[in-house]
């Protein structure tokens, strides 16, 4: 018998392990719990191709609809039914499933509903980033889970496990921060690191955000910003290089600069080894030295949300930059030899044509002036059923997708390579599928 059977579900990322399963499976270890990571996502990854044949599926970032949808064909049920099976081999007291994504909900709600047909005995707890918006409530009405966690997870399983209440269980409110110094080294040992492509772990040196853009939920979840020991982050990097084998890693921070200081204290602590890393990143005033630093610690690349070209769009979104410190930003970075993967976004609602325009001619001159951008997504607002009561034809969100397509073609056109633009072609065909749909029942626009 386990205490804890972790599930990694699909559909999520294939370029390394999530990290929340391996760090609760630690803490568990060290307060005398066993438990055990199951990774179904890696193993759909690698025979995905023979499960949806008969839907003409030839790509990963293709299912990336379907699952959002949760439109499964019978190969993939049967799966589902294997994947029970495997987890009641190991006779758990407690399922837990990491929600990363809403391409997760439909795998998540399946495989609970099977596991609880099988032995209602079982406790199922639900818990990672998009956890937010699952549902949870509904589910426990419905007795298809019994647990879900907002937020930090590692003082919330135990108290579960030990049957105590907990802020942030059950309740639709995030768990209290915790001090992340003080959390152990994640545990990657039940998974084969060889199937993931990347050959990179995921680390972090903070959790929540320091802004608080109208678009993202990060805050949400976090409860606001909370960092961790320097030296406690290189130390975890240096466990992970002898266990597993990898000196390449990507910080999963919200924004590796959201603290200056930290942010010094991470670097000048890697400036003695010989590690690669990404991070995510913001346009704000540093120092020089600071850019020499990064470059100095193994930052490779960095990933910056400009948004938009328009400084009126940016300060609607919770963005207070100018496009002066845009290319501040971006002429130090290539005076490192770091590269920029740069994010933006079409359709807000405040958009116009004019501002769109403004993004349009921002890439044009970015494309003209630096050779170090790697990549740039583009991506539209997703338009919500709620939101056509209140958007109107002349709004930024009626064209969000014929700007999206005119912006890929423009950064096609400056020779930039377009961040996963499979996966967002495949994204906004099933937005414009479904706009069509809801376009046939709505008079509002």
């Amino acid at each position: 018998m386990y205490d804890f059977i972790f599930c990694n579900v699909p559909k999520s990322d294939v370029y390394s392990p999530l990290i929340g399963p391996p760090i609760l499976k630690e803490i568990l270890t060290r307060n005398s719990y066993t438990s055990k990571i199951l990774d179904f996502n890696i193993e759909l990854f690698h025979c995905f191709k023979q499960i949806f044949i008969d839907s003409k599926i030839n790509e990963w970032v293709d299912l990336d609809y379907i699952f959002k949808k949760g439109i499964f064909n019978e190969s993939y049920k049967k799966l589902l039914e294997k994947w029970s099976n495997k987890i009641l081999e190991y006779n758990p007291r407690y399922v837990g499933f990491t929600c990363f994504s809403a391409h997760n909900f439909g795998s998540i709600i399946n495989l609970s509903k099977l596991i609880k047909q099988k032995n209602p005995e079982i406790k199922i707890v639900v818990g990672g980033p998009c956890t937010i918006w699952i549902g949870g409530n509904e589910l426990i009405k419905n007795k298809i889970i019994d647990y879900y966690v907002i937020g930090y997870g590692e003082e919330a399983i135990l108290k579960i496990l030990n049957g105590e209440s907990f802020i942030g269980v059950n309740d639709n409110q995030s768990c209290r921060q915790i001090n992340l110094s003080n959390n152990p080294f994640p545990d990657f040992s039940d998974f084969d690191l060889s199937k993931y492509i990347g050959n990179v772990l995921y680390t972090y040196s903070s959790r929540g955000c320091t802004q608080n853009c109208t678009f993202c939920d990060v805050n949400d979840i976090w409860n606001g910003y909370n960092t961790r020991d320097p030296k406690r982050v290189v130390e975890e990097m240096s466990n992970g290089v002898s266990k597993y084998n990898t000196t390449k890693f990507e910080f999963c921070d919200s924004l590796i600069n959201g603290s200056l200081s930290n942010m010094r204290g991470v670097c000048n602590e890697l400036k003695l080894f010989k590690f690669n890393w990404v991070g995510m990143f913001r346009i704000r005033k540093m120092l020089d030295s600071d850019y020499d630093l990064l470059a100095e610690s193994g930052c490779t690349l960095l990933k910056i949300g400009i948004e938009s070209g328009s400084l009126v769009v940016r300060k609607d979104m919770g963005k207070h930059f100018t496009n002066e410190e845009i290319f501040a930003t971006l002429d130090n970075l290539q005076r490192v030899n770091i590269e920029v993967a740069l994010f933006f976004i079409t359709g807000y609602p405040t958009e116009t044509e004019e501002h769109h325009q403004e993004s349009l001619d921002l890439i044009t001159k970015i494309s003209n002036r630096y050779s170090n951008i790697s990549h740039i997504r583009s991506a539209p607002v997703e338009l919500q059923k709620d939101e056509f009561k209140s958007i109107k034809k002349t709004g930024g969100q009626k064209h969000r997708y014929e700007r999206f397509h005119e912006m890929m073609k423009l950064i096609k056109d400056c020779n930039i390579t377009i961040m996963g633009e499979k996966r967002m072609n495949t994204v906004v065909k099933g937005y414009e599928d479904n706009l069509k749909k809801e376009l046939e029942n709505s008079k509002e626009i």
